[in-house]
């Protein structure tokens, strides 16, 4: 029940990540990835493809009757924290769209323990046996304090 619930809440942020991604209207999507410490290369189709990830990601959790989709977030929100974590030791702190036009706010080690919060859920996610199922009410325990950092960092 609780992996389940984990399940549900990591696709709703992934969904608003996605969607928010989309929707923000910065020109220099591919320089905040530069910023973040993108490869400059690289950088482009991070900016333009991760939305999209992030989307399919979350509809798969929520779609596919199977355990390995709930792999995918763990590796996603495991390569953001990586990433935040590496720029925070360098003493970088650019400015985290990591929610598009929601989020803009620089990097802090509060960013560091939200993503640490999501990488936990999306690894408790993995103990479902197999689709998404009901989300129950330990959804909304679970979306509360999701939120809450959401907001906060």
């Amino acid at each position: 029940m609780i992996a389940e619930a984990a399940r549900w809440v990591v696709a709703g942020v992934l969904v608003v990540s996605g969607v928010s991604k989309l929707a923000s209207r910065s020109a220099s999507k591919a320089e905040e990835m530069r910023a973040m410490g993108i490869p400059a290369p690289l950088a482009p189709a991070v900016a333009v493809g991760l939305p999209f990830v992030e989307l399919v990601v979350a509809a798969l959790l929520l779609v596919v009757d199977a355990r390995w989709p709930t792999y995918l977030p763990v590796g996603l929100f495991a390569a953001f924290t990586a990433l935040i974590a590496g720029n925070l030791l360098r003493g970088r702190r650019p400015s985290c769209r990591c929610f598009g036009s929601l989020s803009d706010r620089p990097l802090s080690p509060l960013t560091l323990v939200r993503n640490g919060w999501l990488l936990a859920l999306s690894a408790v996610a993995i103990a479902t046996p197999h689709g998404a199922g009901q989300p129950g009410w330990l959804a909304a325990v679970l979306f509360v304090p999701t939120v809450a950092l959401l907001l906060l960092a």
